[in-house]
């Protein structure tokens, strides 16, 4: 018999606290993996330790408990130091227990990760889905037989040695849907349904920013699903799990715009808008009037574009690959189009000075999206940026559970310190929240009962006493 797994989600999400982070969505990445293991006979099960808001202590006893020959954790930067600690304790009460750790962080930097985290015994790097059954397979051969699965780094000795690059998955057709019937699907929402779940339709990115892993791992090619393949998955989501608010996790949704099209359509013949809504992130420079009508028409409510900045300069400093002019032109065509809109803000980036901090004040004010996130640039391992800081003596801390973009910076800036950062953290977001019309078309709103914006409206408002509280 195969030996056992249990894949793990840590629980993370009490550590971050913004209007963005309300929802709590499956671990889509999990439950790939499920899948592809269920096809391949093993037996699987998922712990969302994250949605079921346990604790360190209670997700330990949790993993005990189910005896698993293997656990797999799923980690970003800040919660790897979390994974290892749940492995430490795997390791201590159940010592025959195999370790894996994948994720982002894991695959960028695994040479770092396996050196700092002893407890953990096998990294997958990159796409799982093919790399997880092989090596469950490779398991009783020993480090000799797992060195050579494609896609796996371990220590052999005193050394850390990787299996070759595992190519990526293509066609992603292949792969089965994910397995939701492993996760407790009652537990995810967002502020506009208690009926939540995600949706992941393009992987790989052609874009270049400095602060990103994206195109790293999943590839710098767009390789899109059929739109026929996503909406039988949403069908499935919608008939199987009762879900009716979906959201695309792919960064740029509607970069391949014919795709984009025909995915809406392919909605709209299936009568999906008729009782379930959707939401989905891209850059500013992909959409145009056709492109947001069919959205709107195909049941998009929420359109979110990374803003970052409103510097002409910082934004070709990050390789962004947009200008300021096709932002304020995505935000008002959606505005006209009826779409909600969320703008991501990122602080801190290099060559920031107070200058680019008004210029990006400016914009959001001109913009007037209606949700607003603003974090601070984190110098993610891996990434340019990280390289930039390394090699300019900018890194703050080597404390990876620190890296939590959206609480603090990580990472000196020459032309713009810390403090000045929290300035104008907070000064934007007085400015966004506290501003009479946002207020007054938010109460209005929710006046008129609509669920999202009395949700999002609390959120602004507990923003806002925040804002108000630190003077």
């Amino acid at each position: 018999m195969a030996p056992s797994i249990l894949l793990v989600n840590p629980p993370y999400q009490s550590r971050t606290e913004a209007i963005a982070q309300i929802s709590v969505g499956p671990p889509l990445g999990l439950a790939y993996l499920a899948a592809s293991l269920e096809v391949a006979g093993v037996p699987v099960d998922i712990l969302d330790a994250n949605a079921l808001q346990l604790s360190e202590e209670e997700t330990l006893r949790r993993v005990l408990d189910a005896e698993p020959d293997v656990v797999g954790l799923t980690a970003v930067t800040p919660t790897a130091d979390l994974c290892a600690r749940i492995a430490h304790g795997v390791k201590t009460l159940r010592p025959e227990a195999t370790t894996v750790l994948g994720g982002i962080h894991a695959s960028m930097v695994p040479d770092q990760t396996l050196a700092r985290l002893p407890s953990i015994d096998l990294l997958v790097r990159g796409e799982g889905e093919r790399t997880l059954p092989e090596l469950v397979d490779s398991l009783p051969g020993g480090a000799g037989k797992l060195s050579r699965v494609a896609g796996v780094s371990l220590r052999k000795g005193k050394r850390i040695v990787h299996g070759p690059r595992r190519p990526l998955v293509d066609p992603l057709d292949d792969l089965p849907f994910p397995a939701l019937h492993l996760l407790p699907m009652e537990r995810y929402r967002a502020p506009e349904s208690d009926h939540f779940s995600t949706v992941i339709a393009v992987r790989g990115c052609p874009g270049r920013c400095i602060y990103c892993s994206c195109p790293w791992v999943f590839g710098g090619t767009l390789r899109t699903r059929s739109p026929q393949n996503v909406a039988e998955e949403i069908e499935r989501d919608r008939r199987e799990f009762g879900v009716k608010l979906i959201s695309f996790l792919d960064d740029t949704f509607a970069v391949n715009r014919s795709w984009a099209l025909e995915l809406c359509h392919e909605l709209v013949d299936r009568g999906l808008p008729d009782d379930l809504r959707w939401k989905a992130l891209t850059r500013a420079d992909t959409v145009d009037k056709e492109v947001l009508a069919a959205m709107h028409e195909a049941g998009c409510d929420l359109i979110e574009f990374g803003i970052e900045s409103g510097s002409q300069k910082l934004l070709d400093a990050m390789r962004k690959g947009i200008t300021v002019e096709q932002i304020k032109n995505a935000f008002t065509l959606a505005h006209d189009e009826g779409i909600k809109t969320m703008g991501f803000l990122m602080l801190g980036l290099p060559g920031e000075t107070q200058e680019t901090l008004e210029e990006t004040l400016q914009l959001v004010q001109e913009v007037d999206c209606d949700y607003l996130q603003v974090s601070f640039a984190t110098p993610y391992p891996g990434t340019g940026l990280h390289a930039w800081a390394e090699k300019n003596d900018l890194l703050q801390t080597d404390d990876w559970e620190r890296y939590v973009f959206l609480n603090e910076t990580v990472m000196e800036n020459p032309t713009a310190p810390p403090e000045l950062l929290r300035e104008y953290w907070q000064r934007i977001n007085r400015a966004f929240y506290l501003r009479p019309g946002y207020v007054v078309r938010q109460t209005l709103a929710a006046l008129k009962g609509d669920a999202q914006v009395r949700t999002m409206a609390w959120a602004g408002a507990k923003t806002a006493r925040r804002l108000l509280d630190r003077g």
